[in-house]
């Protein structure tokens, strides 16, 4: 029926049908088999079979809130944001919680010490004690008392050639802190918090954050009241953040307060607005 060339043909046309079945089938079963990836480890063969995709669980359930302690060097703070500023009336909790949101803060503590009146600003005193009296309205706030210290001192008149002295009455603070770096490092070891927040740039502290840190491996966030940090007490901190202007207008308790006491008010000097504006 078929000459020679005819076979040839059909033959030549079957072949081609089964190549083209063999390279489809071929290139099925290389799609369904598993990549295989270079490994660059020495002493192993260059190829890894990588097994199919396969859904892996993952728990995206968010980790407690650290539990954290406040500690504030009032003093520091007072110097370094707020007595050039219209926002004395500071609520500390608030500030910190407004700063780190997530933070569980448990317990406050405020280092300070009791002013004295003097002649240019006899006043001083009640309007301190004013606004302790509003501190302790704040639930979980401790106030932490140092002293102040007058003592004679003979210091150089400043611009005088040649170099004239003269004795002054130097009053300084004592106590507060040592009293932080105290409490810090005894809630550390009492295992009263995760995480820290100091208030505070004080140089002197930085030991004892090191070893709150690197001994109790516990959580360090400064809080800087001054424009430039400490480097020895940044060094040690896990996180640090200059306190701004807005922050403290954001923070302010309300003009009028009560406790068990009866009602009390903002200091009236307190709303007068400064020559030099805090940034």
């Amino acid at each position: 029926m078929y000459g020679i060339s005819g076979f040839n043909w059909i033959f030549r046309l079957e072949r081609s049908r089964n190549n083209r079945r063999e390279a489809q089938n071929a290139k099925a079963d290389y799609r369904s088999r598993p990549r295989a990836l270079p490994l660059r480890i020495g002493g192993i063969s260059p190829y890894k079979v990588i097994p199919k995709p396969f859904i892996v669980k993952v728990n995206l359930t968010m980790p407690a809130s650290l539990k954290t302690n406040v500690y504030v060097d009032g003093f520091n703070l007072y110097y370094g944001k707020m007595k050039n500023s219209p926002y004395k009336w500071l609520n500390i909790r608030c500030l910190c919680e407004t700063i780190f949101p997530k933070n569980n803060i448990c317990s406050i503590k405020y280092f300070t010490a009791r002013v004295r009146g003097t002649p240019k600003d006899p006043d001083q005193p009640i309007r301190q004690a004013v606004y302790f009296r509003a501190l302790k309205t704040i639930n979980d706030l401790t106030l932490i008392y140092g002293h102040f210290l007058t003592n004679p001192k003979t210091m150089p008149i400043s611009g005088t050639n040649p170099i004239k002295w003269v004795t002054v009455d130097k009053t300084e603070e004592k106590g507060s802190d040592v009293n932080l770096a105290t409490h810090l490092l005894l809630d550390a070891f009492n295992n009263e918090y995760d995480a820290a927040i100091l208030i505070t740039n004080d140089s002197d502290l930085a030991e004892p954050v090191r070893v709150v840190r690197d001994q109790f491996k516990k959580t360090v966030l400064l809080l800087n009241p001054f424009h430039r940090y400490s480097a020895k007490l940044a060094q040690y901190s896990d996180f640090k953040k200059r306190i701004m202007a807005h922050h403290l207008a954001g923070c302010q308790f309300p003009p009028k307060l009560s406790d068990a006491g009866g009602e009390f008010y903002k200091p009236p000097e307190w709303n007068k607005a400064p020559h030099n504006k805090p940034k």
